[in-house]
């Protein structure tokens, strides 16, 4: 590499930690330039990690992913929408969240529009299960292909001790999962929560009598 290739990685390097910094939007494209960076970048985005406390991801490849989870362990705010990562890139944020402890100040995940699936929210609600995500105070989920199964692994969660807010909405939940919602409610999972939206779920009257008993009981708004 010569010296303007490294002015210009150094450029780049500086845009993405100000980004970073900041809470900025980042694409895909500065997640490549991370991936392929040298030691010297890696350092530096290891540097920065405490000033990391919001960040808008919009990745189009999960191999992305692996590479910037370190720069996003502090996070306080993620927002990963529309960003293709599917069970698979949920199984990575879980394992980072276990087995590296990242995601500890986590308040607040959006993982919208990534076709996670029922396999998905396993990985997610297995790491809450092992202590993981432990600050996480609002959790998206809308869009995700998530039927009654993913719904049972969320309800199978001893306690979401600190979740105020869950937003499943636009999946495939039906009836079964509203009820497993209720009852997981009533059990105590959700001791916090304060709004809970399974609105287009092809939840019937059957479905949201069930839980909006929880919810008058548990004092948690409900849209459905």
């Amino acid at each position: 590499m010569d010296s303007g290739d490294e002015d210009k990685d150094d450029d780049v390097l500086a845009t993405v930690l100000i980004c970073l910094a900041s809470g900025a939007h980042l694409t895909h494209q500065h997640f490549a330039v991370l991936a392929t960076a040298n030691r010297a970048f890696r350092k530096a985005v290891a540097r920065a990690k405490p000033f990391v406390t919001n960040v808008t991801l919009r990745l189009n490849q999960t191999q992305d992913l692996p590479y910037v989870i370190d720069a996003m362990a502090t996070c306080k705010v993620i927002d990963a929408r529309y960003s293709g990562l599917g069970a698979g890139g949920m199984r990575v944020l879980a394992k980072a969240a276990t087995s590296q402890e990242a995601f500890e100040h986590l308040t607040s995940l959006n993982i919208s529009t990534n076709v996670i699936g029922d396999d998905g929210v396993r990985a997610i609600a297995n790491a809450v299960q092992a202590g993981a995500f432990r600050n996480l105070s609002k959790l998206t989920m809308r869009e995700n292909q998530i039927s009654a199964d993913g719904g049972r692994a969320i309800a199978q969660v001893a306690r979401w001790e600190r979740l105020t807010e869950l937003d499943v909405a636009e999946n495939n939940l039906g009836d079964e999962g509203a009820r497993v919602f209720a009852k997981a409610a009533k059990a105590g999972a959700f001791p916090k929560l304060r709004y809970m939206n399974l609105s287009s779920n092809n939840v019937t009257s059957s479905g949201v009598k069930a839980l909006a008993d929880e919810s008058k009981r548990g004092a948690f708004a409900l849209d459905y």
